[in-house]
């Protein structure tokens, strides 16, 4: 094994104790999880520019969308599983078709 699998091994136990909690955390960290969207920045990047300010639209732009794209190539060159790939008890909250590695959201 090697690092990698060893850290996806690693990181099994606390998604699927996250997973068993009672259901109305569930809608708090699905809302977290949001934040971290790519819809998310997307929708709030226009509105900052036009209701905030042009400069911050600008800043936080110039920012957001590098680094999502850096993720994306990141994604195609680490080729890593999502947890819910390597064990089935890991539920897909929600489904994704890309690689698991780097996350988008952190």
């Amino acid at each position: 094994m090697d690092l990698l699998d060893d850290l996806h091994m690693a990181e099994l136990g606390p998604i699927i104790c996250l997973q068993d909690l009672p259901g109305p955390v569930r809608p708090v960290l699905e809302l977290v999880s949001v934040f971290g969207t790519d819809t998310f920045f997307l929708l709030c990047l226009p509105v900052l520019y036009w209701c905030v300010s042009p400069a911050l639209g600008l800043r936080l732009g110039s920012v957001v969308l590098p680094a999502a794209a850096t993720n994306v190539i990141g994604k195609l060159v680490l080729y890593q599983p999502r947890p819910y790939w390597i064990d089935a008890r890991v539920q897909p909250l929600p489904a994704e078709g890309a690689f698991g590695l780097p996350s988008g959201h952190a």
